[in-house]
């Protein structure tokens, strides 16, 4: 199966556009590019799309990008795979960075301003937790909930601290890299899994297979998810 990128010049608005062409087996398909890595690579495949009428082909524009011995499907599940590996790999390096006790701070011992929980500075995890919970404000027994869903006994070490898909810059051989550090500090080791899940789109299938890979406990994930609910 061969796959080329093709643009073309179209019509209203958009007078711009690149697709990948998948050929093979005396058939084309064309596909329209709606996504970016970090949010899955979202192919639309456009085979009853009249693009006679709305859209011209750039002459030249046709370039092989690779020869694959399976479809545009196999090639994006592919692909979404190696990203997931590469932000958990990632992580990983970060954990490697141990705290040496259970305080949530910035580097130098300071408070770090999170999005959604506010000054975080505290001693222990105990003291985290009884923070996040705070924020249910409408239901005492969800509050007590949130509260002994979270853990009490994780591992503290250096985290990005606000990572999410707009900072993750993925390369064009698919390696990561992460951006906007202003938040990084010490946090128990589920904080950026977990952060990154809970703030992504429903659908994003990377941000939650990056949360398996990293082995973070499900009740850890239904607290944060029930906190987010609870402030929107």
């Amino acid at each position: 199966m061969d796959v080329y990128k093709v643009e073309f010049f179209g019509t209203g608005p958009i007078n711009h556009v690149a697709f990948l062409l998948e050929v093979g087996n005396n058939r084309f398909n064309l596909y329209h590019v709606t996504g970016s890595p970090p949010h899955g690579f979202e192919f639309e495949c456009r085979m009853g799309y009249d693009y006679e009428n709305s859209i011209t082909y750039i002459e030249g524009s046709k370039e092989l990008i690779m020869t694959i011995p399976y479809g545009i499907d196999e090639f994006v599940r592919r692909l979404r795979t190696c990203v997931v590996d590469n932000i958990t790999n990632e992580l990983r390096k970060l954990q490697t960075f141990g705290s040496g006790d259970t305080s949530t701070c910035g580097l130098n011992k300071t408070a770090i301003r999170d999005a959604l929980f506010g000054e975080l500075s505290f001693n222990n995890e105990q003291e985290l937790n009884s923070h996040m919970a705070s924020t249910i404000r409408y239901d005492p027994k969800v509050k007590a909930l949130v509260h002994n869903l979270l853990p009490t006994n994780s591992r503290f070490c250096l985290c990005h601290g606000d990572l999410h898909a707009s900072n993750i810059i993925i390369k064009e051989d698919m390696s990561v890299v992460f951006v906007d550090w202003e938040r990084m500090g010490f946090f128990p080791e589920y904080w950026d899994p977990t952060k990154m899940f809970v703030v992504s789109p429903r659908d994003d299938e990377i941000a939650l297979r990056v949360t398996d890979n990293m082995n973070v406990d499900k009740n850890t994930l239904a607290a944060h998810l029930i906190m987010l609910v609870s402030m929107f």
